[in-house]
This record gives C-alpha cells, structure tokens and sequence, in this order.
C-alpha cells in the first residue's frame, strides 16, 4: 500500500518488515529485516544500521558517527571534528586545526587554536594560554570577561566569567564554556554547543541542525526542520524533545521517528519503538527511563529527567550528571562526566570543582559506590562488572551487557534482541508482545494499545501509533501528529503547522509554561524553557531568546 500524500511517499511493505518514507526527499528509509534505518535529510544522512549498533549521521558532511559496538561517538563538522572514544573516556576536537581536545582520562581540556594554544588542565584547575605567532590572537585574562580572539572571520575564546564563548570557524563557531550559556557554534549556519545553562546544546549545522543536549530538550536533532536525535524532554535516547520527532524513542513516544517534513515511524505510546526495557527506553537497557541508560533508575547516557540529552541536573549542565538524572551518568543519583554537588559539568571552580574525583559523588572516579566511567564496584557506568554499569558485561542490568536477565543489545537472557526485556520492546524478539507485529485490532506495526501504529487505510492512517489520541494523519488539508497528553498535534502542513506534544496545551513546550515549536511556514518559534524563550528556526537565522 503506498498512500502519497502531496509529494511526500510513504511505502510500506509488511511483508519484509519495510518502511520507506521519502518526506520530499528528506528520505526515511527503514527496512527492518535488517534492523536498518536510513534517513536521507536532503543529504543531511542519518543512517542507523541496528545491526552492528551503529548509528551515522552525515549533516551535510558535518558527520557524525556512532557506532555503539565500541561505545564511540565521531563528529566531524566539516572537519570541525569532534571525536569522542567512550572506550577511553576521550573526546577530542579539531576546528579546522583550531583543536580543542579533551582526554578524560586525564580530566583535561587541551585547545590548539591554529597554535593560539589554550590549554586547560581540568585536574589542576588551570587554563595556559600560548598565543604563539598570535598577531591575530587575544586573550583577556579579566576575571569576568576573557576572550581568545583566534582568527578566522570570528573565532573567540572567551574562557571565564558569564560567557566565555569560542567562535572557531565558519560564520560563527562558537564555544561557549562557563557561566551560564555556553556554547560551541561551529560549522554550518548556526550549529552551536552550549554545555551548560537550561540551554545548552550542541547544534550542528544544517539550516538548523542541532545537538541540542540541556534545558528541556536536547540532542543530536538533526533535520532540516527539526531534529532527530534529540533527547530531552523527561524522555530518552534518541528522542527529539517531549514527543516529537526524528528518532525519537521515549515518553509516551517512542523511536526512530523522523518528522522534519513531518516524517513518522514514530511507534510509542507507552510502547516504543527501539525502546527495549523499563517505562520509557531508547536504546534504554534497564532502569526507568533514558536512551542508552544503563543502571540503577538513571544509568549513563540517559536522556531523561528535567533535563535530559547528555546535560543532566543543576542549574549548570553541559556534560553535568548530578541531581536526580543523569547524562553519561552510570549510577546512584549521580556520576558519570559529573564533578560534584548541584552542578557539576566541566566547572572547575568555585563552590563545585569540575573532574573532582573523589568524595562520594566524583566524575571519573574508579571505585567506590557512585563514579562515572567507574570500573568496579556495585554501579559505575562503563562498569566491566558488579551488577548496574553502563556499557558494563556482565551483571543483571548492564547497557551493552552481553548476558543477565536484562541488558540492551544483550545476545542472552530471556528475551534477546535489540531489547530484551518487559513486555512491549522494539525489536524485541520473544515475549508477549513482539514490536513489529503485524496483527492486532490495526495491524501494522502496531505494538500494542488501542490503536496501534502504521495505519494506512481510512480517512486519516498513516504512522498512527498508540495512546488515546496521538495520531500522525498524513491526507486532507492538515494533517497533524497527536502523539500524547491531551492536546498536542503536529499540523504539517498550510502555513501554520504546529507540532503540540505534551502537556494540556504546549507546542513543542518541552519545560515552562509556554513555548512552541511552529515548524512550517516562515516562522517556527522554539520557546525552550522558563516561561517564554523562542527559537524561531525558519529563514536563514533564527532569534533565539
């Protein structure tokens, strides 16, 4: 059956488990013999092959890669790269050889800005800064203000104080570190990497591509219109926001959905699709919540909370863990990429020091109760053993565990197959409720509920998942994509196009009172969080607020 809905394919073939969806060629093509999605976003790729647990996104060659078999995140922003090895804890980045490089290991911050060296030694809570030829170079070593004006069009360091930010390349690059908005624009248009703040995000490039990881939001949101890859929202991995789109796996949402055009495969409701474990999942293994959680009620790389997309809790955020949810958090309330107390997040001084590592709570901490990137003990993330870690294999709960009762991408146990355990998982190959089934009361790809997914019959069909409202209609004038609450819907199409998620009322509000992402036409706003903040994302730039 292949409805066609104003230039916008939808081709399902159930009989090879295949969905292909080209959103005006903001392709989605999903064929689950193979466990493979592949989005096409005008050539901002987003290839997942489930298979090897790799996940590939091209942003107009601002790449980035995931390949979960070995824990590694790569990001390449037009050769802005941002490389991250979770195996050894390292994220290093080279913008356009204005290097930023960060070994985690060692808890250390390194910047080689086309040799305008900044360097910061996180364990010694210091920042060197080496101008070298630096004719072009600046660095104001002011208490509130320093800024590190490199080179290039506009490239700025500005290291302390409130705002501190490093525009490195392309229009504007910037990285913004401390205080209270930080951000890291880096390639593209806008794409930005604010780390800390109820903002933060990492935001790639594309019109507005973005990575957009803290306030209520977050991360990995790739598409043109609106991401995929986001996380935030108080759902998990791989979600984009509330419920929204592209790839998004939790809440009462669910996984690998694509919107931007407005694309679908979005399969929750309380079901999700590569969700595997717990309440919420994506990519989830144990516990309640988060995408790539792997422990205790929060494990490491969860996504939710308040706050999800690897920020986490505090005020501060950006690569912080503390507080009740944790990112690249592995256990207890805390760890992971976490430093202490209510803050946390690469803050070095002050009432919170950053890379603390002992105590009872530090980041990178090895043993003890609580570390991130712990390897012994009864809870660590990228634990090898004891009986929660992230990435851990072996124990009862592991993400990336191999055996036990309930791991994610676990080969044994009771359930096997890209979700192992509870009774609803994507890809979940034993068990009452198999995902991906074809039968039921709508047949489909509906999961389970009421009303089931991938209908493509009747007035209004099409990627219609579950819950009591949420529906993705795809024919007639307007089209919408009630996903959950009461309300929320995602008009795509007229001038107006709104995509209402949660909540009684919202539009796109991920956190506040207000805030709505109207997608189409010339405006789209995307209020974020406290009680107005917009991001209108249409034409070339976008206010934020």
């Amino acid at each position: 059956m292949i409805p066609h809905v104003s230039g916008v394919e939808v081709v399902c073939d159930l009989t090879r488990g295949e969905v292909v969806c080209d959103l005006t060629r903001g392709e989605v093509v999903c064929d689950l013999t193979r466990g493979e999605v592949v989005c096409d976003l005008t050539r901002g790729e987003v290839v997942c092959d489930l298979t090897r647990g790799e996940v590939v996104c091209d942003l107009t060659r601002g790449e980035v890669v995931c390949d979960l078999t070995r824990g590694e995140v790569v990001c390449d922003l037009t050769r802005g790269e941002v490389v991250c090895d979770l195996t050894r804890g390292e994220v290093v980045c080279d913008l356009t050889r204005g290097e930023v490089v960060c070994d985690l290991t060692r808890g250390e911050v390194v910047c080689d800005l086309t040799r305008g060296e900044v360097v910061c030694d996180l364990t010694r809570g210091e920042v060197v800064c080496d101008l070298g030829c630096g004719e072009m170079g600046r660095f104001d070593c002011l208490g509130v203000r320093g800024r590190f004006e490199t080179s290039g069009v506009r490239g700025r360091f500005e290291t302390s104080g409130v705002r501190g930010r490093f525009e490195t390349s392309g229009v504007r690059g910037r990285f913004e570190t401390s205080g209270v908005r930080g951000r890291f624009e880096t390639s593209g248009v806008r794409g930005r990497f604010e780390t800390s703040g109820v903002r933060g995000r990492f935001e790639t490039s594309g019109a507005r591509g973005r990575f957009e990881t803290s306030g209520a939001r977050g991360g990995f949101e790739t598409s043109g219109a609106r991401g995929g890859f986001e996380t935030s929202g108080a759902r998990g991995g791989f979600e984009t926001s509330g419920a929204r789109g592209g790839f998004e796996t939790s809440g009462a949402r669910g996984g690998f959905e694509t919107s931007g055009a407005r694309g679908g495969f979005e399969t929750s409701g309380a079901r999700g699709g590569f969700e595997t474990s717990g309440a919420r999942g994506g990519f989830e293994t144990s516990g309640a919540r988060g995408g790539f959680e792997t422990s205790g009620a929060r494990g490491g790389f969860e996504t939710s909370g308040a706050r999800g997309g690897f920020e986490t809790s505090g005020a501060r955020g950006g690569f912080e863990t503390s507080g009740a949810r944790g990112g690249f958090e592995t256990s207890g309330a805390r760890g992971g990429f976490e430093t202490s107390g209510a803050r946390g997040g690469f803050e070095t001084s002050g009432a919170r020091g950053g890379f603390e590592t002992s105590g009872a709570k530090g980041g990178f901490e090895t043993s003890g109760a609580k570390g991130g990137f712990e390897t012994s003990g009864a809870k660590g993330g990228f634990e090898t053993s004891g009986a929660k870690g992230g990435f851990e294999t072996s124990g009862a709960k592991g993400g990336f565990e191999t055996s036990g009762a309930k791991g994610g991408f676990e080969t044994s146990g009771a359930k096997g197959g890209f979700e192992t355990s509870g009774a609803k998982g994507g890809f979940e190959t034993s068990g009452a409720k198999g995902r991906f089934e074809t039968s039921g009361a709508k047949g489909g790809f509906e999961t389970s509920g009421a009303k089931g997914g991938f209908e493509t019959s009747g007035a209004k069909g099409g990627f219609e998942t579950s819950g009591a409202k949420g529906r993705f209609e795809t024919s007639g004038a307007k089209g919408r994509f009630e996903t959950s609450g009461a309300k929320g819907r995602f008009e795509t199409s007229g001038a107006k196009g709104r995509f209402e998620t949660s909540g009684a009322k919202g539009r796109f509000e991920t956190s506040g009172a207000k805030g709505r992402f109207e997608t189409s036409g010339v405006k789209g706003r995307f209020e974020t969080s406290g009680v107005k903040g917009r991001f209108e994302t249409s034409g070339v730039k976008g206010p934020r607020g």
